[in-house]
């Protein structure tokens, strides 16, 4: 069932400023008279998950009910759909490595020829947001791997150590050289207290106390807040991706 009630609890945050995004707007551009448009991936659930929306407003989606059910059976029967009458068209991407994608929107121009106009411009335009996302894919796979062979190192190292000290400082060693980070450092976690047990590079962490308590006093804060924390912090857009 394809409703906005499937979609709303997306906030609209959801589609965020990325590639996607840009071409969305430059796509509505080109369109001319675009009054909503929405880049849709479909869940295995049969739920709706916005990618890109036009204007990028909650509103959108909340205007978007018989769109939606149109991006349905445009997905459904494989093949781009258009009523003239309500000014609508959806455009199916494809499947993208398993992916279910379409674009729709609703025009102002209420004319059959304009709608098919615009048909066959997405045939053309929209290729290239297909090629960008195979590409994602590949690069999210890309990463995997290198992560799993990753694992599979340093759970090798730490198999050879005679005793849990000894195996904390080969991991974070192992685990700094990996990075190429300047250091590493362990905690363990007892009674809801951080505890550092090992820094990358140096055999004793008594002999750095005030360092430790830096470490420390870092993790506990983490831990307590649930979050990963950095210094500076990360600029939370460079996380937004095609």
């Amino acid at each position: 069932m394809a409703d906005a009630d499937h979609i709303a609890r997306q906030p609209a945050a959801a589609a965020s400023r990325t590639d996607l995004q840009a071409w969305l707007e430059a796509e509505c551009a080109q369109l001319g008279e675009v009054e909503l448009a929405l880049l849709l991936r479909r869940t295995p659930d049969g739920d709706w998950e916005p990618e890109a929306l036009f204007p990028l407003a909650e509103s959108t989606i909340e205007r978007a009910t018989a769109l939606l059910r149109l991006a349905g059976r445009s997905l459904a029967e494989a093949c781009p759909l258009a009523e003239p009458e309500q000014g609508q068209l959806c455009f199916p991407l494809g499947d993208l490595a398993g992916e279910q994608w379409v674009f729709a929107a609703r025009l102002g121009v209420r004319q059959e020829r304009h709608l098919a106009a615009c048909l066959r411009r997405l045939e053309l335009s929209t290729a290239g947001v297909r090629a960008r996302r195979l590409e994602r894919l590949l690069e999210q796979a890309l990463r995997g791997r290198e992560r799993l062979f990753l694992a599979h190192r340093l759970l090798a190292v730490v198999a050879e150590q005679e005793d849990y000290q000894a195996a904390a400082q080969a991991l974070v060693n192992e685990l700094g050289a990996a990075l190429q980070a300047d250091r590493v450092s362990l905690g363990r976690v007892r009674n809801g207290r951080v505890s550092v047990v090992a820094i990358s590079n140096s055999a004793d962490v008594r002999r750095r106390q005030s360092q430790v308590e830096q470490l420390r006093l870092a993790m506990q804060e983490a831990l307590e807040q649930g979050r990963a924390l950095s210094a500076p912090p990360l600029d939370e857009s460079a996380a937004d991706a095609l």
